[in-house]
């Protein structure tokens, strides 16, 4: 199994790690839309691992504002906002619709909705992703 991590050299600041779950789960599940499906459910029912995300996206959030890199007006809206557009992303794959570079287009739209620059939004979203076997 791989897992991909973000470039080291490529990542700045703490705020930017929240893209590895956006886009590792959409790459997962544009390769394997079953894979995608079982995501979705996972994520929406499943309490421990969804307590989890929300920790670490949490965490993620706080460190942006904290850089200045993300105006929220809610933390807990934001929360809920990039699970959504997660899962949003993942169950448009699953039917079928095509999108390119669909983890890259996710994550620049989130990191948008949470208040970054458009050009730094572009940039880190369109940073590559190092892939190490397991």
């Amino acid at each position: 199994m791989r897992s991909p991590l973000p470039a080291p050299d490529l990542v700045v600041g703490q705020s930017a790690f929240q893209l590895v779950f956006v886009r590792s789960f959409v790459r997962k599940a544009q390769a394997n839309p079953e894979l995608g499906t079982s995501l979705i459910k996972v994520i929406r029912h499943a309490e421990g691992l969804r307590s989890t995300l929300t920790a670490y996206i949490r965490r993620d959030l706080q460190e942006g504002v904290s850089q200045g890199d993300f105006r929220i007006a809610s933390e807990e809206m934001a929360i809920a906002m990039v699970v959504a557009g997660t899962t949003g992303i993942i169950s448009t794959l699953v039917e079928g619709n095509v999108v390119d570079t669909p983890d890259t287009v996710a994550a620049e739209m989130i990191l948008l909705a949470l208040g970054m620059s458009a050009d730094q939004a572009q940039q880190i979203a369109a940073r590559p992703l190092l892939s190490f076997d397991e």
